[in-house]
């Protein structure tokens, strides 16, 4: 992937619907409650990941943006992320 393509999917994370969360206290605490709720833990680790793709990286297979993460959150995706 381009440094420019990266950048770009890096911006539309900070921006429009994310935005609202990103200095959000209670909805990064929620966050960080549900990920542990949900053991997400027990396949990306604590962000890092494991047997689960890392979560602290720059490389978003099925897109940054943030209704890409909740797509897949919700729906799951193929080869082992259930839903």
């Amino acid at each position: 992937m381009s440094d420019l393509l990266h950048l770009r999917e890096i911006d539309e994370v900070l921006s429009g619907r994310g935005r609202q969360y990103e200095e959000n206290a209670f909805a990064q605490s929620e966050g960080k409650r549900l990920f542990s709720a949900y053991n997400c833990a027990g396949c990306h680790s604590q962000g890092g990941g494991g047997m689960g793709v890392p979560l602290m990286d720059q490389k978003w297979i099925y897109g940054a943006k943030i209704e890409n993460i909740v797509q897949t959150i919700r729906e799951g995706r193929p080869n082992g992320m259930p839903s």
